[in-house]
């Protein structure tokens, strides 16, 4: 068993998942205001869903090939031939993640809903799951990982008092539920398995989510075809094929591939050791100040409007979160004296992290 320990790594994935999250957020809404008049919303959603998720399926498929984490994969003989099996537990999870790469992305096509109000909303949620799930595995959360829950929650309140004037249906209220409902079965998957010292067992969890995750979202645009291609839905098939003509195409693809890129950096940041309150703190600050960028590039390049007094005022309550939440609270010094200088006539100190018990040693000096 490979044991990890808190490094300032983490920071790295939260940059990498910054870096790529807000070119996806912006380009999934320029995409989407720049629909064909031929296709109608439902339509042309559904064809940036499909493609932009089979994307995801080969690109992940690819990272994990380049990883060689197949190797952690679980097999099941079935006709006398091993082949690649998920347990009943991470089954849930790969579905799970499915519906949430399918919801964020659709968040993201809903118009007269800013991409900063979209995630903002997604982000609400999820963060109210962090201590829950935290107190429900008897996870220690620290008082930095409770201050930036509560900054980040109070960022989210903020931006929904501008939901008057924002459009609120109930395909968006069923999103975002969906898109919630679905985080709360992947984080018990994740702290049920994977969440801990052992470094196999959290790649043997990705390795198993993936599996579930890829074989749907390369079945399911499989499945639509086949439906219309019976006549079941000739409209559906028809329409959604017609989709591949389109000047929508390409950036789907492109989408698909940012997605599989943050996807990789958010995962890897939720399966930290760390507890939940601060990890997904950590990743939800992150997004929401790449959609901040993105927001504001849009308005740039493309007259998209720039984001309300509501909406920056929330954005500079996280960046109050992540400031709280600095690498300088895993290096800070614990000043321990190991040995009684009564006794031994010397005081030795050690260095401790954050969240981590000093090393049960001691060092003496004759007088």
């Amino acid at each position: 068993m490979s044991r990890r320990t808190f490094t300032l790594g983490i920071w790295a994935l939260a940059l990498g998942y910054f870096v790529f999250y807000a070119p996806y957020a912006a380009l999934v809404r320029i995409t989407t205001m720049r629909a064909p008049l031929a296709f109608d919303g439902v339509t042309f959603r559904l064809g940036i869903l499909l493609t932009a998720g089979l994307v995801t399926a080969i690109v992940m498929g690819l990272v994990v090939t380049g990883l060689s984490w197949w190797r952690y994969a679980p097999t099941r003989v079935i006709a006398g031939r091993p082949l690649p099996w998920p347990h009943r537990r991470t089954l849930g999870s790969g579905l799970a993640t499915v519906a949430i790469i399918y919801t964020t992305t659709l968040m993201y096509t809903f118009s007269g809903v800013s991409i900063l109000l979209a995630i903002l909303l997604m982000r609400a949620g999820v963060l109210m799951l962090a201590p829950v799930v935290d107190h429900v595995f008897k996870r220690r959360v620290r008082w930095f990982s409770w201050t930036a829950f509560g900054l980040s929650l109070l960022a989210i309140v903020v931006v929904i008092a501008e939901l008057e004037r924002h459009r609120l249906t109930w395909a968006l209220v069923a999103t975002v539920g969906v898109y919630v409902l679905a985080y709360a079965v992947r984080l018990h998957g994740i702290n049920a398995v994977a969440k801990s010292d052992d470094r196999e067992a959290t790649c043997r969890y990705f390795v198993q989510e993936q599996m579930v995750a890829i074989a749907t979202l390369i079945g399911i645009p499989g499945v639509v075809m086949l439906i219309g291609a019976s006549g079941l839905s000739d409209m559906l098939g028809r329409s959604v094929t017609s989709f591949v003509s389109t000047d929508a195409l390409l950036p789907s693809l492109a989408i698909g591939f940012l997605y599989a890129c943050l996807y990789w950096f958010g995962t890897s940041i939720y399966l930290d050791r760390r507890e939940n309150t601060f990890c997904i703190s950590l990743n939800r600050c992150s997004s929401v100040l790449a959609v901040v960028g993105a927001s504001y590039a849009s308005a740039f390049l493309f007259g998209l409007a720039t984001p309300n007094a509501g909406e920056l005022i929330g954005a500079a309550l996280i960046l109050s979160a992540l400031a709280v939440l600095s690498p300088l609270h895993h290096l800070r010094v614990a000043r321990v004296p190991l040995v009684d200088s009564t006794s031994s006539g010397l005081v030795v100190f050690i260095r401790s992290h954050a969240g981590r018990p000093p090393a049960h040693y001691a060092a003496t000096a004759e007088k």
